[in-house]
């Protein structure tokens, strides 16, 4: 679909070929999948993964996802999902989204969100091979280039907590992330701290906002349901706490119905200073 133009008195002159074609690939841009690279030495190495969507780049590493904010150019920038359990599941999607009034590029903001208490050696693994392979060819040494790096649709984290994984993965360019919480497994482990962040408000509604770089993001309320072995969705109410610390945090309280199912807390659609998922 087109650019679209502003009615004038009189019709306005048609785009140049090469604006559109621009504006299109702008478009189109935008709407490509997130791809998670591994980590072959193309960056830090405490970095397992890394994914680049419209206006930032994610390092995700053993107990933190890194997000490097390029300009407040960028719309949104979410993560929402759901991670189907073993045999029943508890999905609570989480969307992490900026908004901004402002319209002008802004400096690289580097906002971090980090699992407090998680584990410090999760197995990482990506999931669900994507066609095509990256290669980074930097300077003259061929011995510092990178080649054949394989990219996943999914990436999975196990235990990240006791009994509980993280799975990240994208929808149409923005983040999207994933708890699964396995039978008897204390969804109120999951605390989620932000560093870059400041002035979290917990808005009436569940929402949580907090300021990056003078742009507000937002961590909707979170979205937390128990899927059975059929695949049929039973909604569990969830809310995030905000903790008292020195830095941006919040919990999200859980609290399952039936602890012999697995379900899921996470984040819902958005960031917040810290935050914890919980059913109530």
């Amino acid at each position: 679909m087109g650019p679209s133009l502003v009615t004038a008195s009189k019709a306005p002159s048609p785009l140049p070929a090469r604006t559109l074609s621009k504006l299109q690939a702008i478009e189109s841009y935008g709407k490509l999948p997130l791809r998670f690279e591994a980590n072959k030495g193309q960056t830090d190495r405490q970095v397992n993964f890394v994914a680049r969507g419209r206006g930032y780049t994610l390092f995700l590493a053993e107990n933190e996802a890194v997000f490097a904010l390029r300009s407040a150019e960028v719309e949104s920038v979410e993560s929402v999902g759901s991670v189907p359990g073993k045999e029943q599941s508890s999905h609570l999607r989480a969307e992490l989204s900026e908004r901004t009034k402002r319209t002008q590029p802004t400096k690289q903001a580097v906002l971090r969100m980090r699992l407090e208490g998680a584990n410090r050696s999760p197995m990482a693994h990506g999931v669900a091979p994507l066609p095509g392979v990256v290669n980074y060819f930097i300077g003259n040494d061929p011995k510092k280039w990178r080649t054949h790096i394989p990219t996943y649709e999914k990436v999975e984290y196990k235990n990240i907590y006791p009994g509980i994984d993280v799975v990240y993965y994208g929808n149409q360019g923005k983040l999207e992330y994933d708890f699964v919480v396995s039978p008897g497994a204390d969804p109120n482990q999951i605390k989620l701290a932000f560093e870059g962040a400041e002035n979290p408000r917990l808005a009436d509604n569940g929402d949580v906002t907090l300021t990056v770089s003078g742009a507000d993001l937002y961590l909707k309320k979170p979205l937390v349901y128990q899927q059975d072995e059929k695949g049929r969705k039973q909604l569990v109410a969830g809310n995030y706490i905000l903790l008292a610390t020195d830095s941006p945090r919040a919990g999200d309280p859980l609290h399952s119905p039936e602890q012999r199912v697995p379900f899921t807390p996470g984040p819902s659609r958005r960031p917040s200073a810290a935050a914890r998922p919980t059913p109530s």
